[in-house]
């Protein structure tokens, strides 16, 4: 007990430290934004999904993110029936509990199941049937919605023709802030190349951790989650840090990891010849974390340090040169690991 008691207050000082370094002041919570229910190919209902994440798997935010095609049937809206769209929305807005637990309701466009799927967020607005069959009348559709709609690249595979093979949109750049790098549908799934693929073409995006749940399991499906450094657990804030893409993806539960440089926090720009980097990343459960990394165009590691400890407080210099950005990753000795969003530099 004196133990733990002893690694948790070396937790709380380190936290301290690094929020004092970034000047700011942020928590860190973490859930899923990528599950099912009923209500699309998945088992149970919204409400159920919500209790489960918040009161069993313990997660500080879930999204249900069912799919689009299910949601919205023009039949049922034409006899006038209440779309499972609307049903969701309304769920996720009395199981919201600000300060306690965060409700997100949005939904998986996979229309077009050879160019993958997107999930989309915070917004009430669906397309239309019939106008979005194919990748790029969504992304139109997508950059016409409100600039606080966020959306995410799911489980990208290994077609060219995924998402356009990554090809850079500028009119949706600011939608699109995630791609998964961990998805456990079916067996565990790790993309880390396609982070660094999309990272590469252009986009700026952080990566996710996702269950992507079709039992009713939500939140304790796998180690996957997202975990996003925020002012407070509340929907206004959650959003607002993935909107800054400060957040991070891991495949252990109980590991997490903040990354800054030139006193900014990841997902920021920053210029100069010189990144000041600083990876802190710790494991509740005292796995032992082997590896620290940065890391830059197409996966490459630019500085590697040993750790070989549950917990790990690093200052790293890394000359910027031509580099445009520079991600944090953590490999523990079990394999299980974290990826940080990236910090941008411009010359």
């Amino acid at each position: 007990m004196m133990r733990n008691c002893k690694i948790w207050i070396l937790m709380l000082i380190l936290m301290c430290a690094v929020k004092c370094a970034a000047g700011a002041e942020y928590h860190n919570y973490c859930g899923g934004l990528h599950s099912h229910t009923s209500y699309s190919d998945g088992k149970g209902v919204p409400e159920e999904a919500y209790d489960y994440a918040r009161n069993t798997a313990g997660v500080d935010f879930w999204a249900i993110t069912d799919h689009f095609e299910f949601l919205t049937l023009p039949a049922e809206v034409a006899q006038g029936e209440v779309s499972e769209w609307d049903k969701l929305l309304k769920a996720a807005d009395a199981k919201n509990d600000d300060g306690e637990f965060v409700a997100i309701a949005g939904f998986e466009w996979s229309m077009d199941v050879l160019t993958g799927h997107i999930n989309v967020m915070n917004t009430k607005e669906t397309p239309v049937h019939g106008k979005v069959g194919f990748l790029s009348p969504f992304y139109r559709w997508l950059a016409r919605t409100p600039a606080e709609t966020i959306a995410g690249f799911n489980h990208p595979g290994d077609e060219e023709r995924m998402f356009n093979d990554f090809k850079y949109d500028p009119k949706i750049d600011e939608r699109i802030i995630y791609i998964e790098v961990f998805n456990d549908q079916g067996k565990a799934k790790f993309y880390r190349d396609k982070y660094f693929k999309a990272l590469d073409a252009g986009w700026h995006v952080a990566p996710a951790g996702a269950q992507d749940n079709h039992r009713p399991d939500w939140g304790t499906r796998s180690g996957n989650k997202t975990c996003v450094w925020a002012e407070e657990l509340t929907r206004e804030a959650v959003f607002s840090a993935l909107r800054s893409l400060r957040f991070y993806a891991a495949n252990d539960a109980n590991l997490s990891l903040s990354f800054h440089g030139n006193d900014v926090w990841m997902g920021q720009k920053v210029k100069g010849k010189t990144a000041e980097l600083i990876v802190e990343a710790h494991d509740t459960d005292n796995d032992v974390i082997k590896l620290v990394r940065i890391l830059t165009e197409g996966g490459n590691v630019v500085e590697e340090r040993q750790v070989n400890a549950p917990d790990a407080y690093l200052n790293i210099t890394v000359p910027i040169n031509a580099k445009t950005y520079l991600v944090a990753e953590v490999i523990e000795e079990d394999g299980n690991s974290a990826f940080s969003a990236p910090i941008w530099y411009e010359p």
